[in-house]
């Protein structure tokens, strides 16, 4: 991104510092998870298995500075969770220095890391296939030329000139990989390993060159490479060795066949380029004890059922011929010397001749491939047949189901984990996005967004019913320390969103920035200036197969976010959209749009401490910006709401003791039993949401408040009142509705005493 740059493009040659990215911490923090049993995604790592694992990543990058995972316990609960681990990836900056021979190594064994890694493996593999067809069409009979009349058709001469020139390719390749493997810390160049060896417990043992050179010739697809590569030098040694100076020997043709068969085996690394063969490896790999219970049935049922057919189809022993013969169930008229004939069942030499030869008829049968080569002719013989080919439809189709199971299956997850992988890649640089403007909020004013949509003049609302065509994400050269302009010219292509569709994307966009920085007005000011974006021109989009014309009608979006967070942490980016243009292979816009920038300390402090506050609900990682604007709205109304119940609630609580003593008094003067009274809710009993509400002045309403619990307190006209109440006679006259409507007033539990006989 920086500099007009793209993610994920590989350079030219692999660069000699790698810095690990993210995703290899993301990776390192989920088995680490696991070490310390905290399946869930809030879960920390215990303090000692994060300080053993850095410590242990410190040693295989070499790097000799001292690691006190105390520093990243930033609560002090004694583990470490995924936002310490953006801090480390932020602070200690760790990468790998790779030395000439593991960038080599590299080149020749990774096509993603460089494009002359590509380029190396796209000729490899040109070498091979044409090696591999050279041999196959040399086999054939308009390919050869009989050099005399007595000599052995040979392949044309340009065979073998291909053949060396693949071969010296081969070796050339073959050895430069064994030298610099030697002198490489593979364990480093693998990603996966490299996390392995952190979280394990076992102590790291660095290998020798010695070893390092064991280990890479003893690895199965290099040994294709050398079974690939060593044919070709022993025949020609065998050439020149030859028993004859023609080389007509028989033995040494032998050898020599034998030989140039062998060049077949270079199709094989073809295979180790290939997924199919990846899967069917894993297959077998899974399917072992299944595969065993076929090789025993295969074994068993051979062993049997070839003993069996040998009695009974071996024949009886004719001591003339020496042979043991077969009646062959075909019958022959054999006339006598008066003229009669009879039928005589003919016979043939037994195939059977041992149980060892019967093993070819029952491996044969087993399979139920069935050549026909060699049948029995007895009934018995047919009955054994009969019995063979059942028991191997039975038995042989339970391991042959359970490999054909743990093929689909392995098929599934590596579909799986190719699109995980594909998926993670993807959001890798959006990941990376979100965690920097965490860390540090700032970095969100260099983010600078174009995205080419087609105007299909069908959307009600912005880009509804628009086309994507492809984007662009760079990073803005701010910097909150000086006051140099910056104008920059770009040329980048067109990236691709799986989010927003699933259509390809081709061809590059034009355009150039220019930043001009101003002096910041107040001292918490940390950026502050405007921001010039030119949308130039762009070529090769896109087609839309949907128009006659076939062309895209292309406008862009221009996003930036110039403006510091709001109180709540929430960065509000702006959008800005430029005209559309019609019916053109390469648009020309030369538009211009602006935005002035004003970035505050406060507004930064404000994002950190959201991001703080979402951690802790462990929500800040998937909660993006959209989501934040939506909870954004009612939190201040609900904090307004709080504050405001906070003052009202102690004023509520006056008035309702005000009240309950008033209607004691009511109840008493009405000959009403009251319960002892229930104390009132003090003013530390307040929920605890409303713990911290401070005291309220006195106001008017309790003053009121005051008032009424002043009479009830003294009913009897101790308050110069001039009110008389009703004496007992007066209160039996009472109507019943009235005596009712009191009793209404009583409390729960308030029990009314019944009217004496006498009254």
């Amino acid at each position: 991104m920086g500099g007009g740059r793209l993610l994920n493009e590989p350079p030219w040659l692999v660069p000699e510092t790698q810095p690990l990215e993210l995703i290899f911490y993301r990776k390192a923090f989920a088995q680490l998870q696991e070490y310390s049993d905290r399946e869930d995604d809030n879960g920390g790592v215990q303090l000692l298995v994060f300080q053993r694992a850095v410590s242990r990543l410190y040693l295989l990058l070499q790097d000799h500075r001292e690691f006190d995972a105390k520093h990243y316990d930033i609560n002090g609960d004694g583990t470490v969770g995924w936002w310490e681990f953006c801090l480390l990836w932020k602070d200690e900056k760790l990468a790998v220095h790779l030395s000439l021979a593991e960038r080599i190594h590299l080149t020749l064994e990774d096509p993603q890391a460089s494009r002359l890694g590509r380029v190396t493996s796209i000729f490899i593999l040109c070498a091979i296939f044409v090696s591999a067809l050279s041999f196959i069409l040399s086999t054939l009979p308009m390919m050869e030329e009989q050099l005399c009349d007595i000599c052995e058709p040979e392949p044309f001469a340009e065979f073998a000139w291909i053949d060396t020139a693949c071969v010296v390719i081969f070796t050339i390749e073959y050895l430069v990989r064994l030298v610099v493997a030697a002198y490489s810390r593979l364990e480093l160049t693998n990603q996966d390993e490299t996390i392995n060896k952190i979280c394990a417990e076992h102590t790291i043992m660095w290998p020798t060159k010695f070893q390092r050179a064991i280990s890479f010739v003893t690895a199965w697809p290099n040994l294709i490479d050398l079974a690939a590569i060593c044919p070709s030098y022993i025949a020609w040694f065998v050439e020149s060795k030859g028993d004859s100076e023609d080389g007509s020997s028989s033995g040494t043709m032998v050898v020599l066949k034998l030989i140039r068969l062998m060049r077949v085996v270079r199709a094989f690394r073809l295979g180790r380029r290939f997924e199919a063969v990846i899967i069917i490896g894993r297959s077998i790999a899974r399917s072992v004890r299944a595969l065993w219970v076929l090789v025993l049935n295969i074994s068993l049922g051979t062993l049997i059922f070839g003993a069996i057919i040998f009695f009974l189809e071996q024949g009886d022993y004719d001591p003339a011929s020496g042979q043991y013969l077969r009646p062959n169930g075909w019958w022959e008229k054999v006339y006598l010397e008066n003229g009669t004939y009879y039928y005589q069942e003919t016979v043939e030499k037994s195939p059977f001749e041992s149980i060892p030869h019967s093993f070819w008829w029952a491996l044969v049968t087993a399979t139920t491939v069935g050549y026909g080569d060699v049948v029995p002719t007895s009934v018995g013989g047919k009955l054994c047949a009969g019995v063979a080919m059942v028991w191997s439809l039975c038995v042989l189709a339970l391991p042959v189901g359970v490999i054909g199971a743990n093929f689909e299956n392995v098929w599934m997850e590596y579909d799986t984990e190719k699109q995980l992988e594909r998926q993670l890649r993807e959001s890798e640089r959006e990941m990376v996005r979100q965690t920097l403007g965490s860390l540090d909020p700032l970095s969100l004013s260099r983010r600078l967004l174009l995205e080419v949509y087609h105007d299909s003049c069908l959307s009600t609302k912005d880009k509804e019913n628009d086309t994507f065509i492809g984007e662009v994400e760079v990073d803005l050269e701010i910097e909150p320390d000086t006051l140099d302009p910056v104008h920059k010219q770009l040329k980048l292509p067109l990236r691709e969103n799986r989010l927003k569709t699933d259509r390809k994307v081709s061809g590059d966009i034009f355009f150039s920035y220019t930043w001009v920085p101003q002096k910041p007005d107040l001292a918490d000011t940390l950026v502050e200036g405007l921001l010039t974006v030119t949308i130039l021109r762009a070529e090769k989009l896109a087609p839309v197969d949907w128009k006659n014309t076939e062309l895209a009608d292309p406008y862009v979006v221009v996003t930036a976010y110039p403006e510091s967070p709001d109180a709540y942490g929430v960065v509000i980016p702006q959008v800005q959209r430029i005209s559309t243009v019609f019916d053109e292979v390469e648009p020309v816009w030369q538009e211009h749009v602006g935005f002035s920038f004003c970035w505050s300390l406060d507004g930064v402090q404000a994002k950190k401490e959201a991001d703080r506050r979402g951690r802790a609900m462990g929500t800040s990682e998937s909660m993006s910006e959209d989501d934040r604007r939506i909870y954004a709205d009612p939190i201040p109304r609900l904090q307004g709401d709080v504050a405001q119940l906070r003052r009202v609630l102690p004023v509520i609580q006056t008035e309702v003791d005000a009240i309950r003593s008033g209607t004691q008094a009511i109840l008493a003067h009405l000959g009403i039993v009251v319960p002892p009274e229930v104390p009132s809710m003090p003013a530390e009993g307040v929920p605890r949401c409303l713990e911290n509400v401070a005291e309220v002045p006195e106001g008017p309403r309790a003053a009121e408040a005051e008032d009424a619990i002043r009479e009830a307190e003294d009913p009897g006209g101790a308050s110069n009142t001039s009110e008389v109440l009703p004496s007992p006679d007066e209160q039996l006259r009472a109507p019943a509705d009235d005596v009712e409507e009191s009793q209404h007033f009583a409390f729960p539990g308030a029990v009314p005493r019944s009217p004496s006989p006498s009254r």
